[in-house]
């Protein structure tokens, strides 16, 4: 399979189904059960649109994680979540969990929707309150000093330029990108670049996502 095929099969896996439970943990995230099976589904909602659900997984509990990642929050993305969870619940009748992983430009994430006789809540994580400066700075040291970055420190890499920083958004991807020059495996930095913009895509605005792109695409055509 060439590179370009690789990437591509990598950011259709999803990053949950590539690292499993290293993902959550990098980012500490606790589920009571283990990750059996990823089942991403697409559904029919009400109103006539359709949702995919690409990270979406059965656990060994026979209960079933579905994870979501939004740049921004709203009351209409939330009433959208809500339907598609309720429908899927219909389609699997099994106890199920939502998280949504916010990007770094999101300050107050919605994670409650109450109609009164209907009520609904996921548990949120924005990405903006966790310190990337003093990640980058342990991931740094740990390079320089040749330890084997283990899958949480490459999930935390991954993740890097989308959380809190006191510089520039691009200048952050830089930086993470030249952390992951220090990687021998080429198949791992393959890896960990294409899922940067996955989540790229995913997490960040138009404008800060151009920016980042530019960034990490060009240590992609170097790869």
């Amino acid at each position: 399979m060439s590179n370009e095929n690789s990437r591509k099969a990598v950011r259709n896996a999803g990053v949950t189904s590539v690292f499993g439970s290293s993902f959550l943990s990098a980012l500490g995230i606790q589920i009571a059960g283990k990750i059996i099976e990823h089942i991403p589904t697409e559904i029919d909602l009400i109103r006539g649109e359709k949702h995919l659900a690409e990270e979406l997984f059965c656990l060994d509990d026979e209960s079933i994680l579905l994870l979501e990642f939004q740049a921004v929050s709203s009351f209409d993305s939330l009433v959208k979540l809500m339907e598609f969870d309720i429908l899927l619940y219909e389609q699997q009748l099994k106890q199920f969990r939502t998280i949504v992983v916010f990007g770094p430009d999101v300050n107050e994430a919605m994670s409650v929707v109450d109609f009164g006789a209907v009520r609904y809540e996921v548990q949120v994580l924005q990405l903006g309150t966790i310190d990337g400066d003093l990640i980058l700075a342990e991931l740094m040291e740990k390079v320089e000093q040749k330890i084997e970055l283990k899958d949480e420190d490459l999930c935390r890499l991954m993740m890097l330029p989308f959380m809190r920083t006191s510089g520039e958004r691009s200048r952050r991807a830089k930086e993470a990108m030249r952390v992951l020059d220090h990687l021998v495996d080429q198949e791992k930095k393959d890896t960990i670049s294409s899922l940067m913009v996955t989540m790229a895509r995913e997490l960040l605005t138009d404008s800060k996502f151009d920016e980042v792109l530019e960034v990490l695409s060009e240590d992609t055509d170097k790869g």
